[in-house]
């Protein structure tokens, strides 16, 4: 099965481990109809509780519910994360089985301190964001289910609310994109800093003794250590300032909701209170994949730069294998002559 998904993270994930993919895609599926299910109970329990009637049915419900859903996300975590960790275990070792095959000049030519730099922060990045992937999964499922329960309260608020999620989604869409190519450049920036500081500290005896050339190359690594950090800077800037619009359009859907639909729906104040109940847990999806936006984005490009470089690892192993097939050619047998 091969899915054509336009994130490095859910591709890397999907190619290593196509089973974890699809468990979290079965959890968010269950979290989403259980959120479903528990607003819709708790907003008939309130609709009988102001008719007078009883609701102990609908505690038991709520509570057998509650314990489920519970119960499933507890098992699910425990999987993914035990999941994730062999992943990232198996990807190391498939990396190092790779350095070992490769060429001595190619693994000079990607950079000794770029691969280790590699290893240790983006494999972390990627190992600890399945969590947030989960989380981001669950909220979209959610926001999905409660919209759609929106319809059976108010087909206008419906209306707006669906309108409002294809927005926010399409542009968490394109900045996650955009941060990401972003947030590559910078890190191609900072695999060659620590490639000039490892370069740095293994001729540092050469460099104490020649105070002229030390200054030199210490004016040079302050020098594209600040120019990283400044760019590095803006990313996390933009990131920033994206974050606060998203946030500020979830202002103005509440406030769409309070100030308009009233307006243009006559029945919507019958359902006021079912309509403002979904929509305070429809925010709080949205706000969750808002907030996991940043966290995604450098996932994204953790798992891209994975990626990269084990294809360029791939290749320099076929470059070496071809080399010596082109050398030695196809040997069929040795003879010994003239002894």
């Amino acid at each position: 099965m091969r899915l054509n998904i336009q994130s490095d993270l859910i591709q890397f994930i999907a190619r290593e481990s196509l089973s974890d993919l699809k468990r979290v895609i079965a959890i968010s599926f269950f979290v989403g109809l259980t959120n479903m299910g528990l607003i819709a109970l708790i907003n008939n329990a309130a609709a009988d509780v102001s008719e007078g009637e009883s609701v102990t049915l609908q505690f038991f419900m709520f509570a057998i519910m509650l314990t489920t859903f519970l119960l499933m996300t507890n098992i699910a975590n425990r999987e993914n994360i035990k999941s994730t960790q062999n992943l990232i275990y198996k990807f190391k070792m498939r990396i190092m089985r790779e350095v070992f095959q490769s060429d001595i000049s190619k693994v000079d030519d990607i950079g000794r301190a770029e691969i280790l730099q590699i290893l240790a922060r983006d494999t972390q990045t990627v190992s600890q964001s399945l969590t947030i992937l989960v989380a981001a999964c669950q909220s979209l499922a959610t926001l999905a289910f409660l919209t759609l329960y929106m319809a059976t309260i108010s087909l206008t608020a419906f209306f707006i609310i669906l309108i409002s999620s294809v927005l926010i989604f399409t542009a968490g869409i394109s900045a996650l994109r955009n941060v990401t190519d972003e947030l590559e450049k910078v890190w191609k920036r900072e695999s060659a800093l620590n490639e000039m500081f490892s370069d740095f500290l293994n001729g540092f005896k050469e460099i104490k003794m020649h105070s002229d050339r030390a200054y030199d190359i210490s004016r040079e690594m302050v020098d594209d250590a600040r120019e990283t950090t400044d760019v590095k800077a803006q990313v996390l800037i933009l990131v920033a300032n994206f974050f606060n619009y998203l946030q500020v359009l979830l202002y103005v859907v509440v406030g769409l909701m309070i100030f308009v639909v009233p307006i243009i729906s006559t029945d919507f104040s019958k359902s006021v209170m079912q309509a403002a109940t979904t929509s305070l847990f429809l925010t709080a999806s949205l706000t969750g994949i808002i907030q996991s936006i940043p966290n995604l984005s450098q996932s994204n490009a953790a798992a891209r730069a994975l990626t990269q470089l084990e294809k360029k690892l791939l290749s320099s192993s076929d470059e070496h294998k071809n080399n010596a097939r082109e050398v030695f050619g196809d040997i069929e047998s040795i003879r010994i002559e003239n002894i």
